[in-house]
């Protein structure tokens, strides 16, 4: 058994919390620095960009920036009213401090900073009212934009038969299919391609990973998509075969929906189940694919960011406490006993977390091995 000190710094009076691991000989200290309060209902999202600018999205449906690292906060972007009241903003993609987009319902826009403004450009969208958006994603250059989510179709005589209205979510007389749409930017988003097959899978694309050049992983209901290569679709995985793919339980139980996936490379793959049950796998010739998670502590998480092969952390999504791992999510320790609502971290352990009070603190994580993995 191994206890490690963590430091936690308030303006100027240092507390030390212990915590107790016993599975790994590899730890973290993490410093937290208070910073403002955010004047909203709730925080959805942060994003940071380097250790000055970051952005905020609130759940009345704005955007914040702040260019002094959190210490002040100016508002980029309220999403525009329609007939029902505002639009909600889905998700938030920033390529750089002066280039980001906007994923609402029905709507796609390209923010844009020009002379300290920010300015606002629609993208049209390939399709009509059918397509149900839950993600978004943009290439580190900019040039490719993908949507994740579903798309409306009508039902096969054999999907009729078997009455998966049970199980699966419709609309109207129409099922509902896994569909990924891309464009290049280039087209101002003129010409869009679907990218993935549905192959008779049913439900929406709901939560997605992918690194800066767009390859990844993403997940619904009761489908699992990768792209483990710039130039070929997103891939349905659907068995286990010789170490290079696996089988998810896609039983229509809530327990095993999954809440959160987190990709590093081809070799580590995170996924999060409603049950609390972690799997880490990998779609290359590897020396494990996947790791039994142990006996849990935390309900399930909705959140998930790995620094590395070993290091991470995640957000418990009915606790609201943040959790940490040295030993690649095999075992997981609770950072004390307060209540977050998001978090952001940078690959070189430099972040920011909101709390239940709407309380910013930015944060510093160093790793005991100086983060050599």
């Amino acid at each position: 058994m191994k206890v490690k000190k963590i430091i936690i710094l308030l303006n100027v009076i240092i507390l030390q919390i212990i915590i107790i691991t016993t599975t790994s000989s590899y730890g973290m200290s993490i410093t937290l620095k208070k910073s403002v309060k955010i004047t909203a209902s709730s925080v959805s999202k942060i994003k940071f960009m380097d250790n000055q600018q970051g952005f905020i999205v609130t759940f009345e449906d704005a955007i914040w920036e702040t260019i002094d690292g959190g210490k002040s906060w100016t508002k980029i972007f309220k999403s525009p009213k329609d007939i029902f009241g505002l639009c909600e903003i889905i998700d938030v993609v920033f390529l750089s401090k002066s280039e980001g987009y906007v994923l609402l319902s029905g709507k796609l826009c390209k923010l844009s900073k020009i002379n300290k403004k920010w300015l606002l450009k629609n993208i049209p969208l390939p399709f009509d009212d059918n397509f149900y958006e839950k993600k978004l994603s943009v290439d580190r250059k900019g040039k490719s934009i993908c949507l994740f989510g579903g798309v409306e179709r009508k039902p096969t005589i054999e999907e009729i038969k078997s009455d998966i209205r049970i199980t699966h979510e419709w609309i109207g007389d129409n099922v509902i299919e896994p569909a990924i749409y891309c464009t290049n930017t280039s087209s101002q988003g003129h010409s869009w391609e679907r990218v993935n097959d549905a192959n008779g899978i049913l439900g929406k694309i709901y939560t997605v990973s992918v690194n800066p050049m767009m390859l990844g992983i993403a997940a619904g209901y009761e489908h699992i998509y990768i792209k483990k290569s710039i130039n070929e679709k997103w891939l349905i995985i659907e068995k286990l075969i010789h170490n290079n793919f696996f089988l998810v339980d896609s039983k229509a139980d809530e327990d095993h929906l999954i809440t959160s996936i987190f990709y590093l490379n081809n070799s580590n793959i995170w996924i999060a189940y409603r049950n609390g049950n972690i799997n880490k796998i990998c779609i290359d010739k590897c020396s494990e694919t996947t790791s039994k998670p142990n006996k849990k502590n935390f309900t399930y998480f909705e959140d998930m960011f790995f620094f590395n092969v070993r290091d991470g952390m995640a957000l418990d999504g009915l606790s609201r406490n943040i959790y940490f791992t040295s030993d690649g999510g095999s075992s997981w320790i609770a950072y004390g006993s307060e209540k977050w609502e998001a978090f952001n971290f940078l690959s070189n352990g430099v972040g920011w977390l909101v709390n239940s009070n709407k309380q910013l603190y930015s944060a510093t994580i160093k790793f005991d091995d100086d983060g050599k993995r």
